[in-house]
């Protein structure tokens, strides 16, 4: 039985290895076992996953996922390889074809892939002050997130768009600091990276790329002039590049939204066909309510409410079912969040001037989403790509919160 899943039980190990190449994480012992305790809680619900049952979720898009790449790593004839689903089966056929034809060891991928992605996160976190205990503290949170925790290790290919956002904005910030164009482009090729799981997070990554080569240049310390000048001439060379990788990049079946858009005549109407297709489906979690397209107020009305849902729903009060109860929570967690960054903001806390960057980054990946989602579960699986950055911007509250108290006990 074990050689059955020796590929596994060597990706597994692998995992746990990881962590020890970086003398930072591997010489301080609560570090590491703060990355043991994600890293176990992630194989945890990969392991019930594969060998007790199918975790809620877990059995649709998820088996289609491992049972197409299955197919063809029996086979042997390679999936097509293109932007949406294709790239990630990809990935699954190369696994399987590697380390052994069997779900344990996609979703051992997928775990090694968010290992990957804590180091980022720590390297984030670096940037933007969070240290010592903090850092610690963070990756528990991060690692034990519902969203993640539950849709990371499956075999999702959630987990390598986290990995391509995550890598593009620690690119970013060391572009930043260190005032490195060869940084810049890193962080590009990470949110391209991202962009190749999903055509509309394609589109987006070209938006984010924008979003960091604007804050390059003005952080880059030249006179306004050559700032105004850069800005502009990249702004162009992006928007070109961008437009003609979406518009001609393969994209897999479900995945075309560029055809979607040419056979709907708008995007309005693209948005509004597309929400019905999910919406035919009647799933139980459904926001309950449809956006009207007639006008672009409606439209726009429509759109922020579902935002709204995506998210800070479902409530407490809303729950029906036991199953409701985590997504839930996560939702709370959001608002509490959010009601934080508020209050620091209206109390002018002082906080990493670095911060402003991430914030729109989180904005922009989550309103993005939220346009297409329609319900909780989807909600809940999706939000497992940003919510670790609520993480930060709370370890961040509680930090300039402690030292706005230390000054005033100090003047004191």
């Amino acid at each position: 039985m074990l050689l059955e899943y020796k590929g596994a039980i060597f990706l597994i190990i692998f995992s746990y290895t990881v962590p020890l190449f970086f003398p930072s994480i591997r010489n301080d012992k609560y570090r590491l076992a703060a990355f043991y305790t994600a890293i176990t809680a992630l194989h945890s619900v990969s392991l019930f996953n594969y060998f007790v049952f199918t975790l809620s979720g877990a059995g649709m898009d998820a088996s289609t996922f491992h049972r197409q790449a299955l197919n063809a790593a029996i086979s042997g004839v390679p999936p097509v390889f293109s932007v949406g689903t294709g790239a990630y089966e990809y990935i699954l056929f190369l696994s399987y074809s590697l380390f052994g034809a069997n779900k344990l060891v996609g979703q051992s991928i997928n775990v090694l892939a968010a290992v990957v992605s804590f180091i980022f996160i720590l390297g984030i976190a670096r940037h933007l002050n969070i240290r010592g205990n903090l850092a610690i503290a963070l990756l528990i949170i991060v690692g034990l997130t519902p969203s993640f925790l539950l849709f990371i290790p499956l075999t999702f290919r959630e987990a390598f768009q986290l990995l391509g956002l995550v890598g593009g904005i620690y690119f970013a910030y060391e572009a930043f600091s260190g005032k490195s164009l060869v940084n810049l482009f890193v962080s590009s090729l990470f949110f391209i990276f991202m962009g190749i799981f999903h055509h509309v997070l394609l589109a987006l990554s070209f938006a984010l790329i924008l979003i960091t080569t604007f804050f390059y240049f003005v952080h880059s310390g030249a006179p306004k002039k050559i700032i105004i000048k850069n800005i502009f001439l990249s702004s162009v060379a992006i928007l070109a590049v961008g437009y003609i990788v979406v518009v001609n990049i393969p994209a897999d079946k479900g995945n075309d939204y560029i055809k979607m858009l040419r056979e709907s005549s708008g995007v309005v109407k693209m948005i509004s066909e597309y929400r019905n297709v999910i919406e035919d489906d009647i799933p139980r979690s459904s926001y309950g309510f449809n956006v009207d397209t007639t006008s672009l107020v409606s439209t726009g009305y429509g759109l922020a409410l579902s935002y709204a849902h995506y998210l800070y729903g479902p409530v407490i009060y809303s729950i029906e079912e036991a199953i409701d109860l985590l997504p839930s929570l996560n939702a709370l967690g959001r608002l509490l969040v959010t009601l934080l960054l508020i209050y620091l903001l209206i109390k002018k806390v002082p906080m990493p001037p670095g911060l402003g960057y991430l914030i729109i980054v989180y904005l922009s990946v989550t309103a993005m989403w939220s346009i297409g989602t329609t319900n909780y579960g989807q909600a809940f699986r999706h939000n497992s790509l940003t919510d670790w950055i609520l993480a930060v911007v709370l370890l961040i509250g509680i930090q300039g919160l402690i030292n706005s108290k230390n000054r005033s006990t100090t003047r004191t």
